[in-house]
């Protein structure tokens, strides 16, 4: 069995065989990535960008670590990972008319509609931050991103960084930070009905199917007490930055009939649980007991309960009962890069942590 790097090797000197004939000019390379919380990956970037000057500066990155943990376990056959890569690149070739090249980047106008919002752990990303503008929420950071295409239950995203924010105000923007960002992203959200609420009994019933147990076979009718939610948005990423969504909060607060425990599920999704006399202790030692054991390291977002304050129509932390101030990062100046790698972000979320979706 070829060791990690034996692997890389291999994946870099063969993928072409692989690839349909189309790709048969294409740039091939491993780039180390930095994730969310500090995660690194092997990037492996199959760059079709010189092929006849299209204009395609959209290269997916995909991460050889997790082809290389099936084959070291035997679940698939070298030639496998290989079809199995190749697959993955040809599916998220960027059709012509859907390219992004630098200049598309550049005009704020253009691409403003696809700017969106996500929350990450502040700690952990101190030093993945420092190139990015965003803004201080409670532990955690917002954290822009473009969305620049779905592909079945993925999404490419680009993260916003300085060097982009240079570019805009370059080319006669007045001004872009994270407080214009975040009110970009959160209006992009309202006008798309971004977030999807459902009961924890509707979640189980749709992963369950007919093997959801009636109240017969469980014995007892269900109790009908205020509901456990689960709130995420359509294709189930980032959805944690419901926690931003004012109006959102509120409906929630009327469907919990007050006050309301918000559990960081993971960067994906948030739950929210009605207060019936649990204690933020308890909350916050279940919510790190299944950080520890179920949630990945890059799906990773806090360890602490936060709770919904009717009164004061906010969000805080739950022991404390007050809001720490939101701050600022400053714009500095990078020069912009020439390409433009993206991520193919599918999360490992709630559903699919026990069983389906």
């Amino acid at each position: 069995m070829m060791t990690y790097e034996e692997f890389k090797d291999t994946v870099l000197n063969e993928i072409k065989g692989f690839l349909p004939p189309e790709f048969k000019d294409c740039d091939v390379r491993i780039e180390r990535v930095t994730k969310n919380n500090g995660v690194t990956y092997d990037g492996l970037m199959i760059d079709t960008y010189q092929m006849g000057g299209q204009g395609n500066k959209m290269v997916p990155n995909i991460y050889l670590n997790k082809f290389y943990e099936d084959y070291s376990k035997g679940l698939q056959t070298l030639d496998h990972c290989l079809k199995d890569i190749a697959a993955t690149r040809v599916k998220f070739e960027v059709p012509l008319n859907q390219r992004l090249d630098i200049s598309d980047i550049q005009d704020f106008h253009k691409i403003s509609g696809q700017i969106k919002v996500k929350l990450v752990n502040y700690e952990k990303n101190v030093e993945f931050l420092k190139d990015k503008p965003h803004k201080k929420y409670l532990d955690m950071a917002e954290v822009y991103y473009l969305e620049v295409g779905t592909f079945g239950e993925g999404m490419g995203s680009v993260t916003v960084k300085n060097t982009m924010v240079d570019a805009w105000m370059a080319d006669g923007v007045t001004m872009v930070n994270s407080d214009i960002l975040h009110k970009i992203a959160m209006d992009n959200i309202a006008n798309n009905q971004y977030y999807k609420v459902e009961s924890m009994q509707e979640v189980l019933r749709k992963m369950m199917g007919d093997a959801f147990p009636s109240d017969l076979e469980m014995g007892f009718a269900m109790p009908q007490t205020p509901n456990m939610y689960v709130i995420s948005n359509e294709n189930m990423l980032f959805g944690a930055s419901a926690m931003l969504d004012e109006n959102l909060l509120e409906q929630l607060s009327e469907k919990c009939q007050g006050d309301y425990f918000i559990i960081p599920s993971s960067v994906h999704e948030i739950l929210a649980v009605p207060q019936m006399g649990q204690t933020y202790e308890e909350m916050e030692d279940m919510i790190s007991s299944v950080n520890r054991e179920v949630v990945s390291s890059e799906e990773y977002l806090s360890d602490r309960c936060y709770k919904f304050d009717a009164e004061l129509s906010r969000v805080v932390f739950a022991d404390e009962g007050i809001e720490k101030e939101r701050t600022n990062d400053k714009v500095a100046e990078f020069p912009l890069s020439e390409e433009l790698p993206f991520d193919i972000d599918q999360s490992q979320n709630f559903r699919q942590h026990h069983g389906g979706r």
